[in-house]
């Protein structure tokens, strides 16, 4: 996921390249010396900190204590001399565990101290369009525009009429942005990033970014798109495809959720937590796929984890998926009868028979 905190003042290119600026402030000395050389006095100051070196030390702190990353940044939201960085790291934050509407807020927050901030601004609208709230981002840049001369204004715009499906009006904000501002130093910087919108808003169908397609399937309310999105983001490998198979875990419809879980296999950190997650699925169709991709597991861990499911599996479907992945995991050839595990009889005898293989 592109990061929310690649932050500075509203030259920024729209894909972080500008170095970050520095922060002019000095850290003072709390204690007195009676005399001091005045060749060496510099060297008691301490140099001050870049926003880079901000970041370095809230990476630090969010990756060794993620509770106290969250409260020092909102304490810095609140009071603190640089809440705009640390706003726009913690929505990154917050973005990247799917807490969009936390995200928000912090960047809600900030701005109350700096209502007219570019980066801020733009942050909102980033959040707005992965919340499906194209409407809201279109009213952030259409008050921006009223007040705010800058041709990052109308490049925002041009992105938030593509995610509308509106080509036209992109193409009419990217020629506003070429007429009015040509020779604009921010033109000048970004006109990579300029001419890629142009192209996309001539093929608006064949140029989403893989943050859009995650929105598409946050989003939308139809299942085949959604599960279009998840298996897009899959194939193509996309950063953000570890939020997309969350997302399609906990999708309503269990076809996203199927494939969610057999994209997830080979990819995710820890498979059997993964498979355990799939085998507790309220529906048969997902805990049969789960089952077959414990055979992906080591032997051992895979037969364990499926004969604790195998005992109060109450679907036939799922108990013949077991069977069928307990075969594979042993090296056995336990033929189920074609509706045996249909009755709790039939399913029992399937589970004895694993029992006494195991000498359970």
């Amino acid at each position: 996921m592109v990061g929310l905190h690649a932050v500075g003042q509203c030259a920024r290119s729209p894909g972080g390249t500008i170095p970050l600026a520095a922060v002019g402030f000095l850290w003072l000395l709390s204690c007195a010396a009676p005399t001091v050389d005045p060749d060496a006095a510099s060297d008691l100051v301490p140099s001050p900190p870049t926003v880079a070196d901000l970041l370095e030390q809230w990476s630090e702190l969010e990756a060794s204590d993620p509770a106290a990353f969250v409260t020092r940044m909102q304490a810095e939201i609140a009071a603190g001399e640089h809440f705009a960085p640390a706003a726009l790291f913690l929505a990154d934050h917050l973005a990247q565990h799917e807490r969009l509407g936390d995200a928000l807020d912090a960047i809600e927050l900030a701005r109350v101290r700096a209502p007219d901030r570019l980066d801020l601004a733009f942050a909102r609208v980033q959040l707005l369009l992965d919340l499906g709230m194209i409407d809201g981002a279109d009213e952030e840049l259409l008050a921006l525009y009223g007040r705010i001369e800058h041709p990052r204004i109308l490049w925002e715009a041009a992105r938030v009429a593509l995610a509308a499906q509106r080509p036209d009006d992109a193409r009419g904000h990217l020629a506003r942005l070429r007429q009015q501002y040509r020779d604009h130093v921010w033109v000048q910087e970004n006109a990579d990033a300029i001419a890629q919108l142009e192209e996309r808003a001539s093929h608006p169908r064949a140029h989403l970014r893989p943050r859009e397609i995650l929105a598409l399937q946050r989003t939308s309310t139809d299942p085949v798109l959604r599960l279009r999105a998840l298996k897009t983001l899959a194939a193509i490998e996309a950063p953000e495809l570890a939020v997309a198979l969350r997302l399609g875990m906990e999708d309503s419809e269990p076809l996203v959720r199927v494939a969610a879980l057999q994209l997830g296999a080979p990819v995710v950190q820890d498979l059997l937590d993964w498979i355990d997650w799939g085998l507790r699925d309220e529906a048969p169709q997902v805990r049969g796929a789960a089952a077959s991709e414990a055979t992906a597991l080591p032997s051992r861990q895979g037969v364990a984890l499926l004969m604790s499911f195998l005992d109060t599996e109450q679907s036939g479907y799922v108990v013949r998926r077991m069977n069928q992945a307990l075969n594979e995991l042993a090296g056995d050839s336990h033929v189920v009868p074609a509706g045996l595990g249909d009755t709790e009889d039939g399913r029992e005898e399937i589970r004895a028979y694993w029992r006494q293989h195991w000498g359970q």
